[in-house]
């Protein structure tokens, strides 16, 4: 199962993308006379608005992300705790060998499977903090730029 927090951002990547592409065919047809400036700088607009909501749509990631990242080290001190108890009972005899190591790799397969979860999720956040809040700045399409270099080219 693919934890919905990278599925939404998979999607969000796509998205943003999508826009980007989007603006600079829409650059190339202003620029080579295709469409008029008017629709330009209406289209222009309509694709700002997309990437205002995208960058809202990113900073709820970004704290989805670190939302679950508290939750998954929560949940690792928890196994701690567990395993902790195990070990203790093992040792006073309340519970046999067999029983012992079944918790035992229970508790070793969970934290290898929540210390991959979070490795991913920093890499992620990593990503989106950095590159993706830069990118996402430079993205709203400047009119003025693209219209005076089409009036002009």
């Amino acid at each position: 199962m693919i934890p919905a927090w990278k599925v939404e951002a998979e999607n969000l990547k796509r998205e943003i993308d999508t826009v980007r592409k989007r603006v600079q065919a829409l650059e190339g047809l202003v620029k080579d006379g295709e469409i008029t400036h008017t629709m330009y700088q209406q289209m222009v607009d309509q694709y700002n608005q997309q990437l205002k909501s995208f960058q809202e749509s990113h900073s709820a990631l970004l704290q989805n992300l670190s939302t679950r990242l508290d939750d998954i080290e929560g949940r690792s001190e928890s196994l701690d705790r567990f395993l902790a108890n195990v070990k203790v009972q093992f040792r006073a005899g309340e519970i046999d060998e067999g029983t012992f190591k079944v918790a035992s790799e229970y508790s070793t397969s969970m934290r290898t499977k929540n210390g991959r979860e979070i490795e991913e999720i920093q890499s992620l956040l990593r990503t989106l903090s950095q590159p993706a809040a830069q990118s996402m700045a430079q993205t709203p399409i400047k009119k003025d730029a693209v219209v005076a270099q089409a009036t002009t080219g």
